[in-house]
């Protein structure tokens, strides 16, 4: 073999190696993601709640009580709370990183901005502004807003305009 043809394989394998090893990390963001003016989201909250709170810390268990496991994907654990929001953990973290509201009997939890499900999807636009992305899921009609800087997505799952869930994500759920 000549030495340019070595040369060449060992780039190939150590750049394979590199991509396999690192694969997350370039992983595609999806393009609304990246094209989307970004929104503060810092202060975002549903009731008071937020992302990246510690489950088994006492002020979070003396607020919620018990939480009751759901399910499991491959990464996260999902768990209910009394007040109706189920949240996700990574595996292995008591750390949030999703925060949902999607059952009918939740109406009284709202935004940091006052909305709920069941509002339309024009009070949304009115209160967080322009800066959206919309698209497609499961049926649904999908408005939501990133945070660029904090690496927070808010979405509202949508049906004839109408809210029917809302999702609070680390960006990295996406």
């Amino acid at each position: 073999m000549n030495l340019k043809k070595i040369i060449f394989l060992v780039v190939l394998v150590i750049t394979s190696t590199y991509l396999i090893i690192f694969q997350w990390q370039l992983a595609p963001r999806p393009v609304y993601l990246l094209i989307t003016n970004s929104t503060d989201l810092s202060k975002e909250n549903i009731n008071g709640l937020k992302l990246h709170e510690n489950i088994k810390e006492s002020n979070f268990i003396k607020k919620y009580g018990e939480i009751h496991y759901l399910n499991m994907n491959s990464s996260h654990d999902y768990f209910s709370l009394k007040n109706g929001l189920v949240i996700a953990t990574d595996k292995g973290s008591h750390e949030i990183v999703r925060i949902i509201v999607n059952d009918n009997n939740t109406k009284k939890l709202v935004t940091q901005n006052g909305i709920k499900l069941g509002d339309f999807s024009e009070k949304v636009v009115k209160l967080y502004g322009k800066n959206n992305y919309k698209r497609r899921e499961q049926g649904a009609e999908i408005l939501g807003y990133i945070d660029k800087k904090n690496q927070i997505t808010l979405e509202f799952w949508c049906e004839e305009n109408k809210i029917q869930m809302i999702r609070l994500d680390i960006t990295s759920m996406n």
